[in-house]
């Protein structure tokens, strides 16, 4: 097991770019520990991954909230060298420094992204990304890269194109109108659920950080929820703090 935990430990100094031995990175017993722990980590969630749900289609209407989804549907995933597969998508920073919030953190932002293991990582994320835009208004921002299969490229031409400040401001404006036009009175018409969600849903499309002067704060959102229901006896409990509350946990649920 500690040889099996040894090779598991060097490919992740390789796969994180360290160097090994005499360079700041040693094998110890807290390194056998914690690898042996991320080894049965890595395990899980490729068993789990076989139960990993593909979010709705892109929706351009959504399109921050449809990102986020889609970028939290890869990390149910792990690329050949066990990395999740979402670094495939992240920013061109970079190594961000020594300040990672966790150890898998660490691993997306250092993985390298070149080599033999990278390519089947993209194609794997290219595969993903084609099926979930297929047959949408995204498919045409990427359709050019079905010979190549880079799904970084295609990853970044998707939002190169709906971060642009055109689309970003129909997004805006639709979200908003949609806000003003939710209401909700009737359980069997239009669960509470279904209002909730679709209250939260606006708040994501509205909380982009390029559009500051839109964002609703947390006491905002719980307001505009608790304005949009019409039955008295709801709209007078949910003025207590106990409905506040679990309203506002309803919003910033992720």
């Amino acid at each position: 097991m500690r040889l099996k935990a040894l090779n598991w430990w060097v490919r992740a100094r390789i796969r994180e770019q360290e160097e090994v031995n005499g360079y700041g990175v040693e094998w110890t017993i807290a390194a056998c520990q914690e690898a042996m722990l991320l080894m049965d980590i890595e395990r899980n969630t490729r068993k789990r991954s076989s139960l990993a749900t593909m979010p709705e289609k892109f929706n351009p209407d959504h399109f921050i909230a449809g990102v986020l989804q889609f970028q939290t549907y890869l990390q149910s995933f792990l690329g050949v060298e066990g990395t999740r597969l979402d670094y495939g998508t992240r920013g061109d920073g970079g190594d961000l420094g020594p300040d990672y919030s966790t150890r898998t953190e660490q691993t997306v932002w250092k993985a390298s992204l070149e080599g033999p293991h990278y390519e089947i990582d993209c194609s794997d994320v290219w595969t993903k990304l084609k099926a979930w835009t297929l047959e949408t208004a995204g498919w045409e921002w990427i359709r050019d890269f079905d010979m190549s299969k880079d799904g970084r490229d295609a990853w970044k031409a998707l939002n190169e194109y709906y971060n642009g400040s055109g689309h970003v401001s129909c997004c805006v404006e639709y979200a908003k109108a949609k806000l003003e036009k939710l209401h909700w009175s009737n359980e069997p018409v239009f669960s509470y659920d279904k209002y909730s969600t679709a209250m939260r849903q606006c708040f994501i499309d509205l909380g982009d950080p390029q559009n500051t002067d839109k964002l609703y704060s947390q006491r905002q959102q719980v307001d505009k929820m608790i304005k949009g229901m019409k039955i008295r006896t709801l709209l007078s409990r949910a003025r207590s703090q106990f409905a506040w509350i679990s309203i506002r946990l309803i919003l910033i649920k992720p």
